[in-house]
């Protein structure tokens, strides 16, 4: 289990209970037996994860995909079958969330104080890729991740992985294997940027791929395919409530 900012108590209860503890953050004595300490990690899961992802995926080679996701995700259908069907040749998977950085008003903050004017700038014409339900082969995932983890480990802002999974995807050799696909593709429906009802009117005039629509049971593409992953569900409050019956 690797934990972030929680007390000594259930600390020594997860211990107590057997788990493998990886202490992320947090002020426990770096010399404490059972735990992996890094001082260097600040508190926010966004930046540790990418680092996790590499450390415990790095020598593995009994795992064909690793599907990373945020915990605001539905799965409609099987992401593996999903890979196996669509990644074809190349090694890493992600989904646009519709808009241009320069058409999104937090993502485009976001990166110009991660990565400066002048990458910013490089950037802001490019869609958004979101590393909120991210997949690929476990090799290169892994990699990947470690790469992200080193980009943004010592950038001072509220949630900088976003802007450092993009940064690295426009860069070879990421750029060349990666699956680059749009909202249209029933990859991920990112409900944040394409459905949100508090943002649509605003982002509906910027958007690269048509919205998503809702039967009441699932969310679809405008081709009539299931997406196969959901993300930020509950950023529809409508289809918040209908999904969470359905689910639990």
């Amino acid at each position: 289990m690797v934990v972030h900012n929680i007390s000594d108590e259930t600390l020594d209860w997860l211990d107590s209970e057997g788990f493998e503890i990886f202490l992320a953050s947090g002020n426990r004595n770096p010399q404490d037996d059972g735990y992996l300490y890094k001082e260097n990690f600040g508190v926010q899961v966004t930046i540790t994860r990418h680092f996790f992802n590499w450390y415990f995926l790095k020598d593995r080679t009994d795992i064909r995909y690793v599907i990373s996701s945020d915990i605001d995700v539905i799965f409609q259908t099987n992401p593996s079958e999903w890979l196996e069907q669509n990644l074809g040749d190349k090694k890493l998977n992600y989904g646009c969330e519709a808009l241009l950085y320069k058409d999104e008003p937090w993502g485009n903050d976001n990166l110009i104080r991660c990565f400066g004017p002048y990458v910013h700038n490089a950037m802001k014409d490019s869609p958004i890729y979101n590393a909120g339900s991210m997949a690929g082969e476990c090799k290169t995932f892994a990699d990947f991740s470690l790469n992200v983890f080193k980009a943004i480990e010592h950038i001072q802002n509220d949630v900088p992985d976003q802007a450092g999974v993009n940064f690295l995807l426009g860069l070879e050799p990421y750029k060349s294997i990666t699956k680059f696909n749009d909202h249209d593709t029933n990859w991920a429906a990112q409900l944040g940027t394409t459905a949100n009802p508090h943002k649509i009117n605003h982002f509906r005039p910027h958007l690269l791929s048509p919205e998503p629509t809702f039967d009441g049971t699932h969310i679809y593409n405008s081709k009539g395919e299931k997406y196969c992953l959901v993300h930020q569900y509950n950023k529809v409050p409508e289809w918040q409530n209908k999904l969470e019956m359905i689910y639990g």
